[in-house]
């Protein structure tokens, strides 16, 4: 949990403990910090290469921090239910991403927008091999843009722009281009995104980028005491959190961009005396954000013990306003009772689940060693966690367990050792003893576990605190009494969106297909769609 409170640059100060925290925070985890590793395996083990046995799998008591798994080719599993750039970008009404780069690489874009149902939200510019090598790159950026946007039947309220790697290559001024877009179109918010997977190891990701840029369009407004906005998060915070309750009982109302029906009501949400996210990924773009509104901001990820949970609370509250022991006591109160029916939960899905294994992986908990660390505490037999690096805010948790669970397995996605994963046993699906059965947390986990047996979230299902981990423990009851299709599932993109069946009701914003940009034009200078 980090607080920040945005000043002018020349008054602002920021206490060294609390800076060291952001910049732990938004470290990459990258080849640069490269340890040294053992000869046989090469899993950043120097002290103990016996335990060394595949790079895809290590006991946490042997592992390295913050980088259990050295860097090597990659495998991609196909598993895609965590959101993309397409996807987040979709949540803002009225606008529109428009993708320059060449048509080998517009396949999952397209692939995605389509299964969305939001073709019709999404173009692309696609230059030739002589504009790229010719040094008219930046020209045609510029004028393939404006062409689409001429010849759309609807004006955007913004446009996401979308750079690729032949950008970066060949040095192209994303600075000028947005410039110039803005100059000639002033009436239309120009949002300056990457799509550059060749930069995934360094520097900040596609995801913080467009991040960033969908806030900074977030107008200054006056200050409206009675209302916080969360930004930069996939998933609906719902209202049964205890973030929304707590500030509910002080009379603040929690905007989300989920609510909102059209652009200005997105840009209206600026105008909230406090901005929260709970992505480690917005946190980039929230401090800027904050900084140019002169608004304070937290960092709220979705912690799962009783002592972050309360310390996230009560900076809450101290944001908001709040002091002095009444306060301290209804908070107290509120603590005990939410703790008490947490563990009640538990109780309860231990009583069904027993001694059967638990995976969990890290697209269903952003914080996993928190989540796994919690669940061994409350009794369940938790054997694997598949990740491939560790954020430095879990260094507390990962350490804990070292120290208490060392027999813990930590299994890569993305190591080449990884594909050659166990399969089903034949008699899982017929009630065998619990021994035969894996329960997953998480589509990665099930997959790699290839159990029918397991919790389909991503982001932590949007929950937050006590009322999220009642949640967890009622979806694991679920998951362990009613098994789902695997291989039907996690291979279907963006969970909750209409490419998953079952979850459309949960979209506010429904995209209607459109055939108005799948006609390539343009002689000499590259095809628009």
């Amino acid at each position: 949990m980090m607080m920040g409170r945005a000043e002018p640059r020349d008054r602002r100060t920021v206490k060294q403990k609390e800076a060291g925290r952001r910049d732990r925070m938004l470290t990459r985890i990258g080849p640069q910090e490269e340890q040294v590793c053992c000869q046989k395996s090469g899993c950043g083990n120097p002290e103990r290469p016996a335990h060394c046995t595949s790079e895809a799998l290590v006991r946490i008591g042997d592992a390295c921090f913050p980088r259990p798994f050295p860097w090597r080719l990659e495998y991609n599993c196909p598993v895609h239910e965590n959101w993309n750039i397409v996807h987040t970008g979709m949540l803002l009404p009225q606008t529109r991403q428009i993708y320059v780069c060449s048509q080998n690489c517009l396949r999952g874009v397209i692939m995605t927008a389509g299964e969305m149902g939001c073709a019709g939200r999404i173009s692309s510019v696609m230059p030739t091999e002589r504009e790229v090598v010719g040094g008219r790159l930046e020209k045609v950026t510029i004028e393939g843009t404006s062409d689409l946007i001429d010849r759309l039947q609807e004006r955007p309220r913004a446009v996401e722009l979308f750079l690729v790697c032949m950008h970066h290559l060949c040095g192209a001024d994303e600075r000028y281009i947005l410039k110039e877009l803005r100059r000639r179109f002033p009436d239309i918010d120009f949002m300056g995104c990457w799509m550059d997977p060749i930069m995934q190891k360094v520097s900040l990701t596609p995801e913080q980028k467009q991040r960033k840029s969908m806030m900074a369009v977030i107008p200054k407004r006056p200050v409206n005491r009675r209302s916080v906005s969360v930004f930069g998060d996939n998933l609906r915070l719902p209202q049964t959190s205890d973030l929304t309750r707590v500030l509910g009982r002080l009379g603040i109302h929690v905007r989300q961009v989920m609510d909102c029906r059209d652009y200005d009501a997105y840009l209206d949400m600026g105008d909230s005396f406090l901005y929260l996210t709970r992505s480690p990924l917005s946190v980039y773009g929230l401090q800027a954000l904050a900084e140019k509104n002169e608004r304070p901001y937290l960092y709220i990820p979705p912690v799962a013990l009783d002592g972050q949970i309360k310390e996230a609370l009560q900076s809450l509250l101290t944001a908001a306003g709040q002091s002095g022991e009444t306060m301290d006591e209804k908070l107290f109160a509120f603590l005990e009772q939410e703790k008490a029916s947490a563990r009640q939960a538990f109780a309860q899905a231990r009583a069904v689940i027993g001694n059967t294994e638990v995976w969990l992986d890290y697209l269903a908990c952003p914080r996993p060693l928190s989540i796994a660390r919690r669940l061994l505490e409350e009794g369940f037999r938790v054997t694997r966690v598949c990740l491939d690096s560790i954020s430095p805010e879990e260094q507390e948790d990962f350490d804990w367990l070292k120290a208490q669970a060392p027999d813990l397995l930590l299994q890569s996605t993305s190591q080449v050792e990884a594909r050659q994963r166990a399969r089903i046993a034949p008699g899982m699906l017929q009630g065998k003893p619990e021994e035969c059965r894996i329960l997953a947390i998480g589509p990665k986990a099930a997959f790699f576990a290839a159990t029918p047996f397991f919790v389909n979230w991503i982001e932590y299902d949007g929950n937050w605190g006590y009322d999220g981990l009642r949640k967890l423990a009622s979806a694991m009851i679920d998951a362990f009494q009613r098994p789902k299709d695997l291989r039907d599932t996690v291979q279907r993109k963006g969970l909750g969106l209409p490419s998953l069946p079952g979850r459309e009701e949960d979209r506010d914003h429904a995209c209607e297909p459109s055939s108005t940009d799948i006609t390539a034009f343009g002689k000499g200078r590259g095809g628009v769609r």
